[in-house]
């Protein structure tokens, strides 16, 4: 595991970025939403905008000890109206090494890290798709508990304007 605050460490920035492409393709269940794409430059925007909103990023990663490559992600933002409320963006692991308890692992260690860190905070929050059974396990195991559900709606951006000049003729 390696942890760090604030902007990637730029050795780590092209595997971060790979790292974080996986998210794509956990499942969400149907949907038209399309993820961003995870590329260097992101990477780096990415650690500007919690910089710029005056929040804390706190990152750890699982990293292959044979190859140096970040295998796993979990990403956690702190925001100044907020305090007591840590905030998880993502936590994912690349399919070729899904079962082998990273995402707990990452996610335990995050935990412990973030208490030390932040006596202050009160509460993590996370969301995480009804269809990701395995997410929603290791979320569970930490004793996560689920505080409200949410269904993702999607309609084409001309679909209600032409439904309300229809409903208006």
């Amino acid at each position: 595991m390696e942890q760090w605050t604030g902007a990637t460490p730029e050795r780590l920035v092209e595997s971060f970025a790979a790292a974080r492409q996986t998210i794509e393709d956990a499942p969400v269940g149907r949907t038209a939403h399309q993820h961003t794409r995870w590329t260097p430059e992101r990477i780096r925007e990415a650690d500007r905008e919690p910089a710029e909103a005056a929040a804390e990023q706190r990152v750890v990663v699982a990293v292959e000890a044979a190859t140096g490559q970040i295998v796993g992600v979990h990403v956690v933002h702190n925001y100044p109206h907020r305090r007591e409320i840590g905030y998880i963006h993502d936590t994912s692991v690349p399919a070729a090494h899904r079962g082998h308890g990273l995402g707990l692992a990452m996610k335990a260690a995050m935990s412990r890290r973030i208490a030390d860190e932040r006596p202050d905070l009160e509460r993590i929050c996370t969301t995480t798709a009804t269809v990701n059974t395995h997410m929603i396990g290791i979320n569970l195991a930490l004793g996560y508990e689920t505080a409200r559900t949410a269904n993702w709606v999607e309609t084409a951006a001309a679909g209600p304007a032409g439904r309300l000049a229809e409903q208006n003729r």
